[in-house]
């Protein structure tokens, strides 16, 4: 649904420059791979944090919480400089042909 969101915003910006619409399709597939990879959290997470709720240990399941959230920046970090650092070559493997410029 993001990505569907983009595409429209930037398809009626963009006017008849097909550039930026095919620039959001490659984009919009790096982004859906990275936030797949973080989609485990919350999997793991939302049991954990339920069950320590319904056992009414608040401060356990609060702890559950503050850890999925630090581990959720620190990858959301490690992400962010992997896709910044090898920007030109993952574009290339989605199939840019002017890959990071």
């Amino acid at each position: 649904l993001m990505s569907l969101v983009d595409t429209v915003c930037i398809g009626r910006a963009a006017g008849a420059d097909p550039v930026p619409l095919a620039a959001t399709g490659a984009s919009a597939t790096l982004v859906g791979v990275a936030l797949s990879l973080c989609n485990f959290l919350t999997s793991a997470t939302t049991p954990l944090v339920a069950i320590r709720r319904a056992r009414g240990d608040i401060a356990g399941a609060a702890a559950v919480g503050s850890q999925a959230l630090t581990m959720a920046v620190m990858l959301g970090l490690t992400i962010w400089l992997v896709l910044n650092m090898l920007t030109s070559p993952l574009l290339g493997i989605v199939g840019s042909k002017s890959a990071g410029t």
